[in-house]
């Protein structure tokens, strides 16, 4: 995996890149507070910022409500709703051991399955909060597989992407063979079978089965091939998958120009510094474990990022996607460096975003 570092610039401007893609990837591990409750907060959230230079509306609002039972339109809103909820960090040591039953557990995901520039973006969105018997927090639970149709601005799940005959339970057996393969011998035992998850990734239509036994239920994902099997997807899929797209103008929609009230520059006379410089960056790198993704080719993901007056990295974004896979490993190693020596204009710190290409070697 290499990189390129951005190089040093003279010039003071402010950062006003116009964005075709623009996720913002968010992950926090957090121990909260609140009158007496104690929560245990995790949130992993792949928030589509921009999208085919499109603000996806529909989509932020939806994976918000799903998450939250309230619809927002920036990731920054979900994560004061969570914190309004859920209560203050644990920053003292408590004076006696706490009660377990005042616990609550919660998790939220938002992640990005596949995407199919000018055409659709494939989510997996989900909440789960566990409270002890003890804790005020209500219990909630809620998954759901979506398609965003990026050019009819639609929200589709699988009842709207797949044929009628195959909602009914018409469609020819050889499809259900191949639906049915991975149960293999627990097939005979099924007592019900629910397709809760349809996205296109590639030349291949996927499918999330939940499939239930007289003893246990059974999730698993199955891809099957698009030109063999695309007779299951509705018409209106299938028009949207086969016909040229829409070409979609460039809109004034921009990045976050504005990190935790202070103004983002991109160029400043002293730009952030990793530390040890770039020998330093490569030895970080160095220590990267490899991901798990199978490539033929040489691929490329370009992140953005902003390092603080203090030096911390945030507002880690994909602005250039590959895979869902190689773009979720980019942000983590970015989101997992040190603290830079921060950019400086005229002596004094300011916010700067940088632009990293990331490439990845098979």
């Amino acid at each position: 995996m290499l990189l390129s570092l951005t190089l040093t610039a003279h010039a003071q401007s402010v950062d006003n890149y116009v964005a075709n893609y623009c996720v913002r990837y968010e992950r926090q591990h957090l121990f909260l507070q609140k009158d007496s409750d104690l929560n245990v907060v995790d949130y992993d959230l792949e928030w589509p910022d921009i999208i085919n230079f499109n603000d996806v509306m529909p989509l932020k609002r939806y994976i918000s409500k799903l998450l939250l039972g309230v619809p927002t339109s920036s990731v920054d809103s979900v994560v004061m709703v969570i914190n309004g909820r859920m209560g203050d960090p644990v920053t003292k040591q408590f004076k006696e051991i706490p009660d377990d039953r005042r616990f609550c557990y919660a998790d939220f995901k938002a992640q990005i399955l596949s995407y199919v520039p000018n055409r659709f973006i494939a989510y997996r969105i989900s909440a789960s909060v566990k409270p002890e018997s003890l804790s005020g927090q209500a219990k909630y639970n809620a998954e759901r597989y979506v398609l965003y149709d990026i050019n009819n601005q639609k929200i589709l799940e699988p009842d709207d992407i797949l044929s009628p005959a195959v909602v009914n339970r018409y469609e020819p057996q050889d499809f259900y063979n191949q639906l049915f393969a991975p149960l293999g011998d627990y097939f005979d035992d099924m007592v019900k079978c629910d397709i809760t998850g349809v996205w296109i990734d590639g030349q291949n239509i996927c499918f999330h089965v939940v499939a239930v036994t007289s003893d246990q239920i059974i999730n698993y994902d199955i891809k099957m091939p698009y030109q063999n099997y695309s007779y299951v997807l509705d018409r209106k899929v299938r028009r949207v998958m086969e016909k040229k797209p829409k070409l979609i103008s460039p809109s004034l929609d921009l990045t976050r120009q504005t990190w935790h009230g202070d103004t983002i520059y991109n160029k400043v006379e002293s730009m952030p510094v990793f530390p040890g410089g770039g020998e330093g960056m490569q030895q970080y790198l160095s220590h990267v474990a490899k991901p798990e993704f199978a490539q033929s080719s040489v691929m490329k993901v370009m992140m953005s990022y902003v390092v603080d007056r203090d030096g911390r990295v945030g507002d880690v974004c994909v602005v250039g996607p590959v895979s869902p896979e190689l773009d979720r490993h980019a942000a983590s190693v970015v989101r997992g460096m040190p603290r830079f020596t921060p950019g400086r204009q005229n002596g004094r710190p300011l916010c700067v975003r940088l632009y990293l290409p990331m490439v990845y070697r098979p």
